[in-house]
C-alpha cells in the first residue's frame, strides 16, 4: 500500500477517520497510483476530497490499518 501511494517519503500523514477508512495526506498526489490501490484485496474504494488529500475506503475496520502503517513509516 506504502508503494502504490508514492512511497514513504510522499506521504506526510496517515490516519483512520470513520471506522472504515484511511485519510492520507500526501506531498504529491500526481505519485497515487489509484488503479493498483483499487486492485488491494482490503480496498473499496479510493476518494480524493482535498488536493493533497487521499481517502481508501476499506472493506474491514482502519484503525489497525493506520496503526501499523503509522509504524512502518516511522521505522
Amino acid at each position: 500500500m506504502i508503494s502504490q501511494l508514492g512511497g514513504r517519503d510522499n506521504i506526510v500523514t496517515v490516519m483512520a477517520c470513520a471506522t472504515n477508512r484511511l485519510r492520507f495526506t500526501l506531498q504529491q498526489k500526481e505519485q497515487l497510483a489509484i488503479q493498483q490501490l483499487t486492485e488491494l484485496a482490503c480496498v473499496n474504494a479510493v476518494m480524493e476530497p482535498q488536493s493533497k488529500v487521499v481517502h481508501l475506503l476499506l472493506n474491514e475496520d482502519a484503525s489497525p490499518w493506520a496503526s501499523e502503517l503509522n509504524q512502518q513509516l516511522s521505522n
